[in-house]
């Protein structure tokens, strides 16, 4: 199907739907911006990245190897 015909499908779609939340979701859908993930997270997971980071810029690091045991043993 040409996407003219898909085009003109979904507006038929969407003429014929009960109520408006459908057209109203697709119009949210359509403003809606480019989230960025970052502003997605949960505060904890935010902080717990922010300290990773400061551990890693002063040198504290552990090879995956570790690490994969330390994710291991929480198991």
């Amino acid at each position: 199907m040409k996407i003219e015909a898909k085009k003109i499908e979904l507006v038929q779609y969407i003429l014929s739907a009960e109520g408006n939340s459908l057209a109203e979701k697709l119009w949210a859908a359509i403003q809606k911006k480019e989230v960025d993930f970052w502003d997605e997270l949960p505060e904890g997971i935010k902080a717990e990245i922010s300290l990773s980071i400061s551990q890693a810029d002063r040198g504290e690091l552990i090879s995956h190897k570790d690490a994969i045991k330390q994710l291991n043993h929480w198991k």
